[in-house]
């Protein structure tokens, strides 16, 4: 590698703005692919950085790569790129579902279900066989949706002999898709739309018991099933896998260069507003960061200056967040997300509302409210019995944001309507407040 590339990889990796790369980006793209394959996966998440700054079609084969990367850090923030450069990243994500990473490949998957590719067909009939059922479940409604009568058999025999009864129906359903008893649904863009929750019930059957006398009958739970409650929506089940314990990873987002300004320290408690500084940072994690801290009054300043930076540099920090990452950096790429509207993160979001941080979870449950889809809904409602009443409370107004918007006034005075006997007073006060917008 010359020296003149080398400078340029290093500063893209440490996050300066790309400048002109005209007649070096093919230099920088072997950079990447030779940066990828280094042992430190300090050097394959620098190829990650600097590859966002290449052609999209130069930067989906460093992305491919790299997506079942042994490295945690290194397999998200490849599929966070795969899923911003949109169509392009359908053989990235394809590569993610064949991985040993299942909760990456259950959100692969959804995507690829969203936009109902044709080409991952071929993979999905050996997806079937996966030994997960969210992922058998995923190949089932692509194969119905995008196959004809010939798949039917093979979907046919999923639907008598899988285990997990939520497949047999899903595969069931599929087969009237093949055959033209149901009609096939339209093909929607991932990137706007988010994916199709695979968080099906995994209970096993009850054991068959002695005929009992049938109890009275009684109102739904608030933790009701969705599907049951509202099938229209077809909504699948949502007794999400257990969380996985916090990973020790350090966050992705470009760190502030010697010389510049550093990222604030998020205060103890996200809770308590942080005094907006007479100077506004450069930088596009530092300002992201600071967004997620201020108060509410403050926050359009802070994201003038976040839009006034280098676009290339703000899609890479939107992207950059991984599970364990510094909390405040990911509550504040959550609310920069709800302030843009932009849609090409539900896939990241979903994986927040998992986070240990109270405000990482509350936050990203506002903005799913402000961008999210109905496929969303039953991964917000579980926030209704988060054990912080914060980020109950900002579930609420998340969900009454997504319902009203979504015009299902219905589901909204179920979900909601329990909430009004819920121990703080704060969230009693958002389920009042979210009820009086029912028409």
């Amino acid at each position: 590698m010359d020296e003149q590339v080398q400078k340029t990889f290093d500063d893209l990796a440490a996050g300066g703005p790309p400048g002109d790369l005209s007649g070096m980006g093919r230099k920088l793209l072997y950079a990447c692919i030779e940066a990828g394959g280094d042992p430190d996966p300090e050097r394959r998440l620098a190829s990650l950085r600097v590859c966002a700054n290449l052609e999209v079609t130069d930067r989906v084969r460093v992305i491919d790569a790299l997506i079942r990367d042994n490295d945690p850090r290194v397999r998200r923030y490849a599929f966070n790129l795969a899923c911003a450069a949109e169509r392009h990243g359908i053989d990235a994500l394809r590569t993610a579902v064949n991985g040993d990473d299942i909760e990456l490949a259950v959100d692969a998957l959804g995507l690829i279900v969203t936009q109902l590719d044709k080409p991952s067909s071929m993979h999905a009939r050996s997806w079937l066989r996966h030994t997960d059922p969210r992922i058998r479940a995923g190949a089932a409604m692509l194969l119905g949706n995008v196959s004809g009568p010939a798949m039917a058999v093979h979907l046919g025999r999923i639907a008598e002999t899988d285990p997990v009864a939520a497949v047999r129906v899903i595969a069931a359903e599929a087969v009237g898709r093949c055959t033209g008893e149901e009609p096939k649904l339209e093909s929607r863009d991932f990137w706007v739309e988010g994916p199709v929750d695979l968080n099906i019930d995994l209970s096993p059957p009850a054991p068959a018991k002695p005929a009992k006398p049938a109890p009275p009958p009684r109102l739904p739970k608030k933790d009701a099933n969705l599907a049951t409650l509202y099938p229209e929506d077809m909504i699948l089940d949502d007794d999400e896998p257990p969380k996985a314990p916090p990973a020790d990873l350090s966050t992705l987002v470009p760190q502030a260069a010697e010389g510049t300004e550093e990222v604030r320290e998020a205060p103890r408690d996200w809770r308590k507003p942080a005094p907006m500084p007479s100077t506004l940072p450069s930088e596009p994690a530092a300002l992201v960061k600071l967004y997620g801290m201020v108060r509410t009054e403050d926050r359009a300043a802070v994201l003038e200056a976040f839009q006034a930076t280098n676009p290339a540099l703000q899609a890479q920090t939107l992207s950059g967040w991984t599970p364990g990452a510094d909390p405040g950096i990911g509550r504040g790429i959550a609310l920069v997300v709800k302030a843009l509207g932009t849609k090409t993160h539900a896939s990241m979001l979903r994986v927040m509302l998992r986070e240990e941080d109270a405000g990482v979870r509350a936050a990203a449950g506002e903005a799913i409210g402000a961008t999210g889809t109905l496929s969303m809904i039953p991964q917000l409602s579980q926030l209704l019995r988060d054990d912080d009443a914060d980020v109950r409370q900002a579930a609420v107004g998340a969900l009454a944001e997504l319902l009203v918007r979504m015009e299902r006034f219905a589901m909204l005075r179920d979900q909601i309507e329990p909430m009004k006997a819920d121990p703080d007073d704060a969230v009693k006060a958002a389920a009042e407040a979210a009820l009086q917008r029912l028409p």
